[in-house]
């Protein structure tokens, strides 16, 4: 189930799912969304529908999730709550607020790196009681660092004070 063409199916639907989000996010209907995002009440009084596109956002996102879920538990052959606990949540986030939020291509990014990092710090050789704890810091730090320090993210444009 590791093959080569399952890593192609999923490299085939990720270049997919980016490119219908940067369609999505940066043409009319993007536009829209960032209108009702900064100011929700003079977006409606213009009569456009806010709770449409809350809906339609709600419905896009819970689609992409599901679809993530289902290649998930295609390569994995088993799944279970244990699998999806605070540290999966953590990492998700933090992949996220480190890429970039409100970008299309933060969060590729986010992944990326905080994929490879903790490869990266595998030399250590430290037993996996506390490589845990180590990660969970590094993820809140590396939130916190984002946060003050650049809350636009890697992928983000600066933002000048």
């Amino acid at each position: 189930h590791r093959s080569l063409s399952f890593t192609v199916t999923v490299l085939a639907i990720a270049v997919l799912v980016v490119w219908l989000v940067h369609r999505l996010t940066h043409g009319d209907y993007g536009r829209a969304i960032q209108a009702m995002r900064d100011d929700e009440e003079c977006f409606s009084s213009m009569g456009r529908n806010a709770m449409a596109i809350k809906i339609t956002i709600f419905a896009v996102g819970s689609g992409l999730a599901g679809l993530a879920g289902a290649l998930y538990a295609h390569y994995f052959q088993f799944l279970s709550p244990e699998q999806f606990g605070i540290t999966q949540s953590a990492l998700i986030l933090t992949m996220v607020v480190v890429g970039g939020m409100g970008t299309t291509w933060g969060p590729v990014v986010g992944s990326l790196i905080l994929t490879a990092l903790p490869q990266a710090i595998t030399f250590l050789n430290m037993p996996p009681s506390v490589m845990a704890p180590v990660q969970g810091m590094l993820y809140t730090g590396l939130v916190l660092v984002f946060l003050f320090v650049r809350p636009a993210g890697l992928a983000g444009k600066k933002v000048r004070q």
